[in-house]
């Protein structure tokens, strides 16, 4: 059964992006900090869980800042797709890829794997906050953040085992997503064979396999609901990075 697709609702009124992400303001002094909070508002856009084939929003003047859930952006090249995760403090610059004149053909889906809260940085914001640079910098680093999001996932699909690059790449989203319980780090996302799959670029049975041969040794489970709990400690020293060095 095909979800229902995603459309758009924007909330009443503007609401402060930095009353929604402090972490905007840190190196900020803090008596610019407060009159950026004065001004710093936003219209915010909710979306539901689904695919997005709605009427889409120009991109206003920054792009789009997701304030909260979990978003895949998905590039399809001769009919193998890519996913790419983003979350709260992401943002985003759609359009951009309308602009990109390739001789290769490409397409660019998105979808909401949860309901999600995306804030538009239009002209009003942008006006509102040019005057303080320091803080410019700071969605300049998200900006970055992103790009070495990107280089990490090139990274990880070079790693020679399927395992070996759904165990890193699941620690990779625990560190900002997944919370410690006394059972292991609960990564509460409802992330299919098939998303996992493009996420790594693998095919979906090789992830199959390697997710059933990870869970025998004990290193992830799936829960219940979807969600996945990592066992024991991340593969944190260059060693353990090595192809042959998932523990058996």
């Amino acid at each position: 059964m095909q979800r229902q697709v995603t459309a758009g609702i924007a909330t009443n009124g503007r609401v402060s992006l930095v009353d929604e992400d402090p972490d905007l303001l840190k190196g900020v002094d803090p008596r610019a900090a407060e009159a950026i909070r004065q001004v710093a508002g936003v219209t915010v856009v909710e979306y539901e869980t689904g695919p997005f084939r709605g009427t889409p929003i120009p991109t206003p003047t920054f792009g789009f800042f997701i304030l909260d859930g979990v978003i895949t952006r998905g590039v399809v090249i001769q009919g193998r797709r890519s996913a790419e995760l983003l979350g709260p403090g992401d943002v985003l610059r759609p359009t951009a890829s309308d602009e990109v004149d390739s001789s290769v053909p490409f397409d660019v889906s998105w979808e909401f794997l949860e309901p999600s809260r995306v804030a538009l940085l239009d002209h009003e914001f942008a006006t509102a906050v040019s005057q303080w640079p320091e803080f410019i910098a700071t969605l300049m680093d998200r900006i970055m953040r992103r790009a070495h999001s990107l280089a990490f996932h090139v990274a990880v699909s070079h790693l020679k085992l399927v395992e070996m690059r759904l165990l890193v790449i699941l620690w990779y989203y625990a560190d900002r997503w997944g919370r410690v319980t006394p059972e292991g780090v609960l990564l509460p996302l409802r992330m299919t064979h098939g998303l996992l799959a493009r996420v790594v670029g693998a095919r979906r049975p090789s992830v199959s396999t390697a997710l059933g041969r990870l869970q025998e040794r004990g290193l992830v489970e799936r829960t219940d609901n979807g969600h996945w709990l990592l066992l024991g400690p991340p593969p944190r020293a260059r060693g353990e990075l090595r192809d042959d060095a998932i523990p058996g």
